[in-house]
């Protein structure tokens, strides 16, 4: 069943190939490379002031590419190669920056980050010596906004139409903002539930059909 409207909100990078349905602009604030991460907050923010006296959405719903040694790359380098940040708005998210994500604190009760190895730690294979660490970073994201974050270590496929996330690849962390982090464990909310009234299962068929997945 969809979520009603403003529980919910979407900060979706356009450098993520695909579409949203037009209903979804309500909760929809699109960035690129020229969008700084205060604007968006600041739509964040004014959305969860529809929520009342507790000024909090239910999900925000990070849709961008992941990023591999300091910048989005091939898709083949993501199964080894995440965990260095995600490419949203100007500045992006990386262990740089992501103390300025405090100024969205206490706005979402949880942040579902739809990107390739947004959460992989471990060795590069290009260079055994250089180790990323997408965990430490969806901890510190966590940490900072107060909200309970989710996010996989491998690389992820969706289908444009509705940015439909699909299953998720690897394995999903659930990182809490006391730093205890789960294994194996989805998110209560998931953006195909918001933006899209088509039935799960319809998609589940087309899920199947890889080649017209596209990676994020």
């Amino acid at each position: 069943m969809a979520e009603t409207m403003f529980e919910s909100f979407i900060f979706r990078d356009k450098r993520v190939d695909g579409n949203l349905p037009l209903a979804a602009s309500q909760i929809l604030t699109e960035l690129d490379a020229s969008t700084p991460l205060a604007d968006a907050f600041t739509r964040l923010k004014t959305a969860a002031k529809t929520q009342g006296t507790n000024a909090k959405l239910k999900t925000l719903f990070i849709v961008a590419h992941g990023m591999a040694r300091g910048d989005a790359t091939t898709f083949s380098d993501f199964w080894w190669q995440g965990g260095t940040g995600v490419q949203v708005g100007k500045e992006n998210l990386t262990a740089a920056n992501v103390s300025d994500w405090a100024a969205i604190r206490g706005s979402v009760t949880y942040i579902v980050v739809y990107s390739c190895g947004a959460a992989y730690s471990g060795n590069t294979i290009l260079d055994p010596r250089t180790t990323n660490d997408g965990g430490a970073l969806m901890s510190a994201l966590s940490k900072h906004t107060n909200a309970i974050v989710y996010a996989a270590d491998r690389i992820q496929w969706y289908f444009p139409t509705n940015l439909n996330f699909g299953r998720w690849e690897g394995t999903v962390y659930m990182f809490q903002p006391g730093g205890q982090v789960v294994a194996n464990f989805r998110p209560p909310t998931e953006m195909i539930d918001v933006v899209s009234p088509v039935p799960d299962g319809v998609y589940g068929q087309a899920r199947e059909m890889l080649s017209n997945r596209r990676n994020r």
